[in-house]
């Protein structure tokens, strides 16, 4: 049940948002950029995005190697499953990060220009 509250609450979340800037009308994105260097806020937003996206890939990599051992390990089927299901979700959370670390990649892109 807290797993699907927690699914809910995050997808309201992200519907919002965007629904916020929606309401803000016509935004000019690059007013007060022209004095910033684009080059080196895009080399600033992507060493932040690398940073953020190699610990977080750390992380699911040391849950990986966590949750395999348990695998391994398990003394009873429904240990093994429970195990199985975490790796799974960490496999997800992997494709995540690699999914947010490209669209900061194309954030910063999009600023250089």
């Amino acid at each position: 049940m807290r797993k699907i509250a927690g699914a809910l609450a995050s997808i309201a979340l992200s519907l919002l948002i965007p629904a916020a800037a929606w309401a803000a009308g016509d935004v000019d994105i690059g007013a007060g950029i022209t004095q910033v260097d684009k080059a080196a806020l895009a080399a600033r937003i992507l060493k932040i995005g690398e940073a953020v996206g190699g610990t977080a890939g750390a992380i699911a990599v040391l849950a990986l190697v966590f949750l395999g051992l348990k695998m391994a390990t398990a003394v009873n089927e429904s240990k093994r499953a429970e195990a199985k299901e975490q790796f799974i979700w960490v496999l997800i959370g992997l494709g995540v990060i690699g999914l947010a670390v490209t669209v900061v990649g194309f954030i910063a892109w999009v600023v250089k220009q």
